[in-house]
């Protein structure tokens, strides 16, 4: 064989792939594949097509070459940059002229990859600025805090007290600095009209701990916590910049916090709040040193660890000082409290604080959402698989003129990266959009809901998801190519009766898949489902229809005395009872579902403690008389009465589960409790339970007291903070708000209101969390289970279009129509079946991941896993039956027709 007798396209091909070695050797590198090309030719007669094969194997060669000679740069000269740009571009435009002329393909997969897709880029942001980012500190990471587990009390944890949180401070040796915490709401009169703001009283240290730096003016020192110190504060950012439009002049200035006079001393940086708030004011906490150490536990913690100090040193020391509170501090602690209560003391991240249960919930609808991609990409790749198996003949024929695998793969990856990343491109609009919705569904007690945004994160997140299905799904027309099936498909032209059964099994399997991922999302569903309906089911204890209920905080400077606070309380109360439509109203120290209450040591009289034996804490409500008929709240014996009060004559009302604790099978009514061991309460009456913090939570064993009246002072703090309930006949309790604040005004104008709220809307509140869950994993499994469903009809359809002339050959044989139909139903079932099956073995593990997160149902709940499979295989046999329907309807005549 000549020379001139190599096919003139691997001469080119040799010819261009010589540019690519450096200019000393490329005349010896022709010769060397002309002579290469001339061998194989002669040894191999009328072998064209393994010339050009061959010769596709020159650029290659010359790219390897040009990287091993001294001096190149790994081959990425200018001219092969430009030969392989173009090599892409011209990849690209012979992919997408492709997509063109398939655009039913090309518009489905873009959208069931886009939504899935999507769908994890929204769930993947929220869990990104909650869960994955660090704090809004700097060095966050070594911020810890200390508090105190009751381990006898079933999860009680205390903050620190103040002298317990001296000693440490003084005596530790992990710490680079602790500080301590209050927040709350306050009366503040700035700029404006009178208004409430969140407030928090800190200790220097704190804002050192935070390592926060000031905008304006100075923070606190030492000095300010001093008793008898200046009265100053210090304004949060946004604050400053919506009341005082960011003037720098403002330090200095004087606002009026609860009636008090305070200077402004500074503005604190933006961004610094403390964990799951946004404080307005920060003001100096009075801490004196020299005040009779109690055992009162009312400050949160932050500490900072010092560089290189592990979380388990800090845990010993700590636990170590504590475990001499009996003898340095013992007018506040004794063993017997130690032992009875289970005193202890813990260290853990200030980022578990913040976090809370809500990472079992995030991680839970995040697994959900990515069930759904995986299901819509078991959709996308039956597609694939379809798409590829209409092209068998057009890979054989790029195969026979030399396309090797690699080559062929770089076409259908590029053909598919288009696809994917144009779904990523429109997942992002769609992740904007759902963060969005989230954000409005999201439980308000979800914390750092204020910093989820769409971040590069997100785009990072869906970019990767998109490039890696495109190159999985680009990999399925060659993953199983073989010389046997390019030489099948050129001799058949291309068209088969039957596909092969390992493709088949690859779809089947597919389906499968997908029954039992929607089954699983199914179960999930259905439990959280069957979750809310019972807490919905779960009575609070009163009656929240047409009821509305506001805060007020009485300012301890004007309203310093029990005879003050009462005076306002009964002034307001007459105020209120006189609007029209308001038919009862009473006050709460702590609204049930709302508010914590103080916890206040009671045993009963008849009872005496052993020595050794420390009385129990229960949770307080101070309410006037007409509450409990305010509420609808149901007592036996009889409720507070005006006379109770004045002159006092200790009464209480206990709730029925403590009254069943502490006398069971007795009753309480004309027993007696005494408080602290100083005042007897006599029991008038036992209350209905209920629900104190959340409803999933047992009934709260609760002591109620009257509202401490003008005469007595005792060992209670007046009542200042507290809430207001309101009947009314009106059909919208919120059209009471205006005329509400104006009874306040007509009492003390300088008092504000706040959380204005129906009991509704309270409530609904503590099924929040619940109803977020059940929604969002509802919306995955309902989509799940309809791309499931396309799926299956997809595939039977595909097989019944495959298998025409084998229908058309058993109609012509006799088989009737009812039997066709059963054919294909039954083999779509048996698919479905095998996923039910699957799927069931998932839901049970997923439902022990949900169990922390249900209420009145187990995690294995036959009624609900038994329902899914019903309803799942329900929808396949219609979702099969409608496919083979129209198999039944085909003419053998035109099945056979040549």
């Amino acid at each position: 064989m000549s020379r001139r007798g190599i096919p003139w396209l691997a001469r080119l091909l040799v010819y261009v792939g010589s540019w690519l070695v450096p200019r000393s050797g490329r005349a010896e590198w022709r010769e060397e594949w002309s002579a290469e090309l001339w061998h194989e030719g002669s040894a191999r007669p009328n072998a064209r097509r393994a010339l050009l094969r061959a010769a596709l194997g020159a650029p290659k060669d010359a790219l390897a070459l040009r990287r091993q000679l001294p001096g190149a740069r790994a081959g990425r000269t200018r001219g092969n940059r430009i030969f392989e740009a173009t090599t892409m571009l011209n990849e690209a435009g012979v992919a997408l002229r492709g997509l063109a002329r398939s655009p039913g393909f090309t518009l489905l997969a873009i959208l069931t990859l886009a939504l899935g897709i999507g769908g994890n880029a929204a769930l993947f942001t929220v869990v990104d600025s909650v869960l994955l980012r660090p704090l809004p500190y700097r060095d966050a990471e070594r911020l810890v805090v200390v508090s105190h587990p009751l381990t006898t009390q079933g999860g009680v944890e205390w903050n620190l007290s103040p002298h317990g949180f001296f000693y440490i401070q003084d005596q530790n040796v992990v710490f680079e600095d602790i500080g301590v915490y209050m927040t709350g709401s306050a009366n503040l009169a700035a700029e404006g009209a009178p208004d409430r703001a969140r407030i928090a009283a800190v200790s220097a240290s704190l804002l050192r701990t935070l390592e926060a730096r000031a905008t304006a003016g100075r923070l606190f020192e030492d000095a300010d916590n001093e008793p008898g110190a200046p009265a100053v504060a210090v304004l949060g950012h946004g604050f400053w910049q919506r009341r005082y439009g960011g003037r720098a002049d403002v330090v200095g200035t004087s606002i009026r916090v609860n009636g008090e006079d305070v200077t402004v001393v500074g503005v604190l940086e933006a961004g610094l709040t403390l964990p799951g708030e946004t404080i307005d004011v920060w003001r100096p906490m009075v801490l004196d040193r020299s005040s009779r150490p109690v055992n009162s536990h009312y400050l949160s913690s932050i500490a900072r660890l010092k560089p290189g100090t592990a979380l388990e040193a800090a845990q010993q020391n700590v636990t170590a000082l504590a475990g001499r509170f009996v003898e340095v501090l013992p007018t506040a602690y004794d063993e017997t409290f130690i032992r009875e209560y289970g005193f202890t003391t813990r260290v853990r991240p200030l980022r578990e604080k913040v976090v809370g249960n809500a990472a079992t919930m995030l991680w839970v609808v995040f697994g959900g959402v990515g069930i759904v991609l995986l299901v819509g990409c078991a959709n996308v790749a039956n597609l694939f698989l379809v798409r590829a198996e209409g092209r068998v003949r057009e890979v054989a024929v790029r195969s026979a003129l030399g396309a090797t695998r690699g080559r062929l793969a770089r076409h259908f990856i590029t053909e598919s990266l288009l696809v994917s990343l144009a779904a990523g491109a429109l997942a992002l609009l769609l992740a904007q959009t759902g963060v969005r919705a989230l954000l409005a569904l999201a439980p308000s007690n979800l914390p750092r809901l204020s910093e989820v945004a769409l971040r590069g994160s997100t785009v990072v997140f869906a970019l990767t998801l998109s490039v890696i299905a495109g190159i999985v799904f680009g990999l399925f027309p060659v993953a199983r190519w073989t010389e046997a099936k390019r030489s099948d498909a050129l001799r058949d032209g291309g068209v088969r009766t039957t596909a092969s059964r390992s493709r088949h099994r690859v779809r089947g399997s597919l389906v499968v898949a997908q029954v039992a991922l929607a089954l699983v999302l199914l179960a999930g569903a259905g439990l959280m489902l069957r979750s809310f309906q019972a807490l919905r089911g779960v009575e609070p204890g009163y009656d929240p229809a047409g009821t509305l209920t506001f805060d007020v905080a009485l300012p301890a400077v004007n309203y310093g005395t029990h005879a003050d606070a009462s005076r306002f309380w009964e002034r307001l109360l007459v105020e209120v009872r006189t609007l029209p439509g308001v038919t009862r109203a009473g006050v709460i120290s702590a609204l049930p579902l709302k508010s914590a209450a103080p916890c206040s040591l009671f045993f009963a009289r008849d009872r005496p403690l052993s020595q050794r034996e420390m009385a129990p804490c229960y949770e307080t409500l101070f309410v006037t008389p007409e509450l409990f008929e305010t509420l609808a709240l149901q007592v036996a014996g009889r409720t507070f009465r005006p006379a109770d009060v004045d002159p006092p004559t200790h009464v209480a009302i206990l709730s029925r589960t403590l009254a069943e604790r502490t006398w069971p099978g007795e009753s309480a009514i004309g027993r007696a409790i005494s408080t602290w061991g100083i005042v007897d309460h006599e029991v008038i009456g036992v209350a209905e339970d209920v629900r104190l913090r959340r409803l999933d939570e047992p009934p709260t064993p609760l002591v109620y007291l009257p509202m401490i009246p003008p005469s007595e002072g005792g060992q209670w703090n007046p009542v200042r903070s507290a809430t207001v309930v309101v009947r009314t006949t009106r059909v919208d309790p919120t059209s009471l708000t205006a005329e509400l604040r104006l009874a306040v005004s007509r009492v003390d104008p300088e008092i504000p209101i706040a959380n204005v709220e129906t009991l509704d809307e309270v409530v609904a509140a503590s099924l929040s969390r619940v109803s977020f869950l059940t929604v969002l994993l509802g919306i995955a499994a309902t989509v799940a289970l309809l791309l499931g469903t396309i799926g299956l009809y997809g595939v039977v359809a595909y097989v019944v279009n495959e298998r025409r002339s084998e229908i058309g050959i058993r109609m012509a044989l006799g088989a009737r129509v009812g039997g066709i139909v059963r054919m294909f139903v039954r083999q779509a079932l048996a698919l479905t079946v095998l996923g039910v099956g699957l799927g069931l073995v998932g839901a049970l593990g997923a439902g022990r991941v949900l169990r922390s997160q249900l209420f009145g149902v187990a995690a294995g709940d036959p009624i609900t896993l038994v329902l899914v499979a019903a309803i799942l295989l329900g929808i396949a046999s219609i979702a099969a039956w409608l496919p083979a329907r129209r198999a039944s309807r085909i003419d053998p005549v035109d099945t056979m027709r040549v």
